[in-house]
């Protein structure tokens, strides 16, 4: 199981370039806010489009997702579905809410790294 968001991060960069035909299909790009318990908020923009892969500076996206790093932990490691996340308020989506229901195929191909 993932410690951190940052380690999730890191982990969905090598995904994202292991299949970069298949992510840039989502044709899409996202924001995540993630607040640790401890520490300052983790901030990564997602360009799954023209040019897949991470970055750390803040730049517009189409799908913004916010969370609490414990509840995008749970998400991410599929023990609480997206969807029940997002309904419970746990996991905020602004944006493109068509995006962020794809966003777990691309968590899949990055937990095969694990």
């Amino acid at each position: 199981m993932a410690k951190s968001a940052k380690e999730v991060f890191q982990k969905l960069e090598q995904g994202i370039q292991a299949n970069l035909q298949e992510v840039s299909e989502i044709n899409g790009t996202f924001q995540f806010l993630i607040t640790p318990e401890e520490g300052s908020r983790v901030e990564v923009y997602v360009n799954l489009k023209d040019q897949p892969g991470l970055a750390w500076e803040k730049r517009d996206a189409e799908c913004v997702i916010i969370a609490k790093e414990s509840d995008f932990l749970l998400v991410y490691e599929g023990v609480v579905p997206g969807f029940k996340a997002v309904m419970s308020g746990k996991l905020k989506v602004g944006g493109r809410l068509d995006l962020a229901a794809k966003l777990g195929e691309v968590f899949e191909k990055a937990k095969a790294k694990d």
